[in-house]
Formats: structure tokens, C-alpha cells, sequence
């Protein structure tokens, strides 16, 4: 696949269309060698910066026991594995299988990258990880409560990551 095929594929996945591109591609990019992208070379960010922005935003809805259920390396690369996000991983040519780990980062750095793209908005972020099937945890279908003053500790936390990067 190229990788506007990837992006496309992540996007018809995850059921949200990024505004900007390359984010797209960033969040994807497992590799460190130039890619052609959009008609040009380019050498995206490694996906660790918008994953770390991902992993903030699970706790930011995920707590306790429910997250540990639910989001641990193993579990991640299992679902994302399961919607083939796998084949979206944009990884350098000498690069065999995609690991558990691959897929985990990638899948926190989308959810970091629809952030981003949507002008940092956790309802966008809910709404894709929603779609991805990661509130059909018996205990989620019971009752949902959103910690405000967490998600926006979370938030701030971001958008001061975010200012940081030096990319």
C-alpha cells in the first residue's frame, strides 16, 4: 500500500477525516527513512509525540480497573489488529511484521492526531474511540461519567506538549 493508501484506509477505519494530512501521516509513521507522500518527499515525526497525546486523552475517559482492562499494549495491538489498522503502519522497507508495540503507538497517536486536527476537541477524540469500540465494556454500558476537571488537566497537559515540540 502507499501510504495515501494507508491514511485512507485509517481514515474510512476510525470514521473521521483529517483536515490536515500530514498529521495523518504522522500518526502512522513508524519509520525514519523519506516517504512519497501527496506527489513529495518527506520525512514525517516518528508517531511517539501524538501518542503521548493519545495516552492522555484514554485517561482522560478511562480509569482504574476498566482502563487496565482495556488498554494494555496487548489489547490495543489485538484491536487494532482486529480493525486493520495494522496495515496502515507506515514502517521503513527492511522492516519485518508489525510489532504489538507498533500497533499500540500508532493507535494512541491517532487518537492524539484527531486532537489535533479537530482544534483540540475531546468530543471528536470521544466520538472516534466510541466508533473503535472501546466503551462496549460491560461497566461503560451501566452508567458513563466524564471527569471534567480531569479531561481538562488532560487538555492542558497537551496543549503545553504540544507548544514544546520542536518540529
Amino acid at each position: 500500500m502507499t501510504p495515501e493508501q494507508q491514511v485512507a484506509e485509517m481514515e474510512r477505519i476510525i470514521s473521521y477525516t483529517f483536515n490536515d494530512r500530514h498529521l495523518a501521516v504522522e500518526s502512522l509513521y513508524h519509520g525514519g527513512l523519506p516517504i512519497h507522500f501527496d506527489s513529495d518527499w518527506i520525512t514525517p515525526q516518528r508517531n511517539e509525540r501524538l501518542a503521548i497525546m493519545g495516552r492522555l486523552l484514554r485517561a482522560a475517559d478511562w480509569t482504574g480497573i476498566i482502563r487496565n482492562d482495556l488498554v494494555t499494549n496487548k489489547k490495543l495491538a489485538s484491536h487494532g489488529r482486529a480493525l486493520g489498522l495494522h496495515i496502515c503502519v507506515i514502517k521503513d522497507p527492511g522492516t519485518g511484521t508489525v510489532s504489538d508495540g507498533m500497533i499500540a503507538t500508532t493507535f494512541e497517536a491517532i487518537i492524539g492526531a484527531v486532537f489535533v486536527d479537530s482544534s483540540d476537541s475531546l468530543d471528536a477524540v470521544h466520538g472516534v474511540v466510541n466508533r473503535l469500540g472501546f466503551f462496549d465494556h460491560p461497566l461503560f454500558m451501566v452508567t458513563y461519567y466524564e471527569s471534567r476537571t480531569l479531561a481538562l488537566t488532560n487538555t492542558q497537559m497537551m496543549i503545553n506538549l504540544r507548544y514544546l515540540d520542536p518540529g
